[in-house]
């Protein structure tokens, strides 16, 4: 069974929440507040649940058609789901997967998603600290085989990239799965920009992934393994913003590279694709937790009005991953709440009159 949260809305009385309980083989949902029965005779599909009067039942989900009670509007919210709890529908029990900057933040959610798929997991990382042994903690948890290797990507490219494969492979010789997702952004405005900065973002972001990449294509070739690579990219690579240039570069760069290697390496039976998220709360955006004004603006961005947990890329990445996308390749899956679909939203009411 997995959790998941949601939240009803319904106008003119005081939101609540409740706990559902779902499983994936049948698309039964059960739920902890009393009198909010609701049975999926599909997976997100019809809900007939009722709450006192409150609302007929949960509205709209994936186009279902709603029903109002007491002239009530309503509407759903999928809240983050707790990281380390989702049973994903895809399995990958059998694989092993080596993720680079696997310890916090998207690649932690990464790791803990295949874990919860049944697959292994070899994390990559700066240092063993409290992050690295809480993400390895959170995927043995789900009986997977966790590890840790320490080692920074932005040194040089042959060193440091060949001391990972090496160690990566000769602890772990069966990966068959290799997530590149390290990375770094460390901007400043573009008039300021000195190459050491440039060079270590574009070393990072690009050539760790792309060097890396190779290594293990040439090991899969050699062993005839059909083997998967998956990139993090971003919304950044495909819509700019202010004083991010090398960052956007990089992510840019990215995005190419997922399609190029594609080409290079379909025709091996090697499937790359690549995961680009939006804006999710990382520690690279611990600023949003402080700046309550920057998160409503950044919720105002996006269309479905969410900033998530990390934890929201796990299943794009699973699913990538796993045979169900054994015809998908060089993709980059965009998971972004839609912020990439909106030209712009509509000015707030409270602003008008003050920006001119």
């Amino acid at each position: 069974m997995s959790l998941l949260r949601y939240q009803v809305r319904a106008d003119n009385f005081t939101p609540f929440f409740t706990l559902a309980q779902r499983s994936w083989a049948t698309g039964e949902f059960r739920s902890e507040k009393r009198g909010l029965l609701g049975n999926m005779k599909r997976l997100l599909g019809w809900s007939g649940c009722r709450s006192s009067g409150l609302c007929g039942c949960i509205p709209r989900m994936l186009g279902r058609n709603l029903h109002d009670s007491a002239s009530a509007t309503c509407s759903l919210q999928y809240l983050p789901p707790i990281i380390g709890t989702a049973t994903l529908p895809f399995d990958l029990t059998g694989s092993t997967a080596l993720i680079t900057g696997g310890t916090q933040g998207v690649g932690a959610a990464i790791a803990i998603a295949i874990a919860g798929s049944g697959g292994n997991v070899v994390l990559h990382g700066l240092r063993d600290d409290d992050a690295a042994q809480q993400t390895l903690a959170a995927c043995r948890a789900q009986g997977a085989n966790a590890d840790l290797l320490l080692g920074d990507l932005a040194g040089p490219t042959e060193d440091c990239i060949g001391r990972l494969f090496d160690s990566a492979t000769a602890a772990h010789p069966e990966i068959n799965m290799l997530v590149n997702n390290a990375g770094t952004y460390i901007d400043v405005p573009f008039l300021e920009m000195d190459f050491e900065r440039y060079q270590r973002t574009m070393q990072l972001n690009v050539a760790a992934g792309f060097f890396l990449t190779q290594a293990f294509a040439r090991r899969w070739v050699d062993r005839q393994a059909r083997g998967r690579v998956l990139f993090t990219g971003s919304i950044n690579g495909q819509l700019a913003e202010p004083d991010h240039v090398a960052y956007d570069s990089s992510k840019g760069a990215v995005l190419a590279m997922v399609k190029s290697l594609c080409v290079a390496l379909a025709p091996h039976g090697i499937r790359v694709n690549g995961m680009a998220p939006g804006l999710v709360k990382t520690p690279l955006t611990g600023v949003l937790e402080t700046d309550q004004d920057l998160d409503a603006w950044m919720r105002l961005h996006t269309p479905n009005g969410r900033v998530p947990e990390a934890s929201a890329c796990g299943g794009a990445a699973v699913f990538l991953l796993s045979d169900e996308a054994e015809h998908v390749h060089g993709q980059m899956l965009l998971v972004d709440g839609g912020m990439s679909a909106w030209q712009q939203p509509d000015m707030p009411t409270q602003l008008r009159g003050k920006l001119s």
